[in-house]
């Protein structure tokens, strides 16, 4: 399974990756909604986990941006 991970906090965003792969999930980090946007857009990801708070769009807009 390929996941995406939008978190514009590092730290956490590395700690993120390292536990889901650990459980064998595939796993894309960005750091910004704009960039989860682009990802997402290519259709390659079975789920997304967004921060709520990110730069230029927050995981909400990006939700909204997908289903629009």
């Amino acid at each position: 399974m390929r996941l995406l991970i939008a978190e514009d906090e590092a730290p956490l965003a590395r700690v993120l990756k390292k536990l889901l792969e650990k459980s064998r999930f595939t796993v894309d980090v960005v750091g910004d909604g704009a960039q989860a946007l682009a990802y997402l857009a290519s259709g390659a990801y079975d789920a997304a986990i967004l921060d709520v708070m990110m730069p230029k769009l927050d995981g909400v807009e990006v939700v909204r941006s997908l289903r629009a």
